[in-house]
């Protein structure tokens, strides 16, 4: 079916040295005749789904996608053994933060999934400095909310592009289950620097979209039921710890899990 082919697309640009875990964009100039791939087409329909309605400059704006494949998956590297998580992060231009130090966020983040279980996807309500810096200071502070979704096949979640995030090994309810994923930023009036389209020879390997592809979600009026949980204050033992940073390892996240 189409979800079995979406994910063996996923497997051969995870596993492609030449995009090498890249991201790509799909111009929002481009119409469905456009998209040469079903990765293409369903970074297209997610970008149309988040923007309708919306006023913005067309040549300007661009949905950037790419894949995570996490646990055991067949592109899995048996030297590395087995990745559940993704560290933590902020969506950013990163040629922009290399050339100039400042850090530009997309308008929304968003993850599609395309297996269950594995390592959830954890939201913190936490910006980041504008400035991009190796003063700690400027990341140092408290966060007081933050979202957990767990993977769920045909699950779509979005949110705030500035939101720093990642997915947690710590929590997952299986660390050795697959975990693939589509993500797609949306990025209205700015298109990263130094990002283009899939090259065609790769998008050519990929499937097609069939003729009555589409992404759907419910109305944009409903909303699925998010519960909220207050986390009292525990142990030393029961805060989780993980570190991040360029290299993975310069600034350290602490929070407490219910």
């Amino acid at each position: 079916g189409l979800l079995d082919t979406l994910k063996a697309d996923c497997g051969l640009l995870f596993g492609s040295e030449e995009l090498d875990g890249d991201s790509c964009i799909v111009p929002a100039t481009w119409t469905k005749k456009d998209a040469r791939c079903s990765m293409e087409r369903l970074a297209m329909d997610i970008f149309g789904f988040h923007t309708k309605n919306l006023v913005f400059d067309r040549k300007k704006s661009c949905a950037e996608w790419w894949v995570q494949m996490r646990g055991k998956t067949p592109t899995q590297s048996k030297a590395k053994g087995i990745v559940s998580g993704i560290g933590f992060h902020w969506d950013t231009d990163e040629d922009l933060v290399d050339q100039a130090g400042v850090r530009v966020t997309p308008q929304l983040s968003t993850v599609t999934y395309l297996t269950d279980g594995a390592a959830p996807t954890v939201v913190f309500d936490k910006i980041p400095p504008l400035d991009y810096s190796d003063d700690t200071a400027l990341y140092v502070g408290s966060i007081k909310r933050a979202w957990v979704s767990y993977p769920v096949t045909g699950k779509h979640i979005a949110f705030n592009g500035q939101l720093f995030h990642g997915a947690s090994h710590f929590l997952a309810r299986d660390p050795e289950a697959p975990r693939v994923t589509f993500l797609v930023n949306i990025w209205l009036n700015y298109t990263p620097i130094g990002l283009a389209p899939l090259e065609a020879h790769l998008a050519e390997r990929l499937s097609k979209p069939p003729k009555d592809f589409a992404f759907r979600l419910p109305d944009r009026n409903s909303t699925s039921a998010v519960d909220e949980v207050k986390v009292k204050r525990r142990e030393e033992g029961d805060w989780v710890r993980e570190e991040f940073g360029p290299n993975g390892v310069e600034h350290e996240l602490v929070y407490r899990w219910p």
